[in-house]
């Protein structure tokens, strides 16, 4: 009995040593070259972590622009029919901004990009 149970805790740790850290998979798959052709025709070599960057970078750009609010006076802003925005008395919203990648239909990568303060309230129509 007592060799049977020195066998389980033995098994239990070689298999806690053949698993895979999660993060550690994540960074090697985010690291990892692909190839794409864009409109020029040429082949392109980059990462997954790069396009992440990138879309993180977009994405603080047009929290920027739609923290503004509506156009005014050549300020860039909101320009949709669709939307109702609104800069009520007291009011301070918060703009919460996410990038979300889908990896092959199998993985996803969230990351929260940050806030962004606005005097003004959006809503859609």
């Amino acid at each position: 009995m007592e060799n049977r149970n020195h066998t389980n805790t033995h098994n239990a740790v070689n298999n806690k040593k053949r698993k895979k850290n999660p993060i550690l998979q994540a960074i090697k798959l985010l690291e990892r070259k692909f190839m794409f052709w864009p409109k020029e025709n040429l082949p392109k070599v980059t990462t997954l972590n790069q396009i992440l960057i990138s879309a993180e970078e977009q994405v603080t750009r047009y929290m920027k622009v739609i923290a503004n609010g509506p156009v005014q006076n050549g300020k860039p802003g909101i320009v949709d029919s669709r939307a109702v925005i609104k800069r009520p008395s007291n009011y301070n919203g918060v703009l919460n901004c996410y990038v979300i990648m889908v990896i092959g239909f199998r993985r996803l990568v969230f990351r929260s990009v940050g806030s962004q303060s606005t005097p003004y309230s959006i809503t859609k129509k």
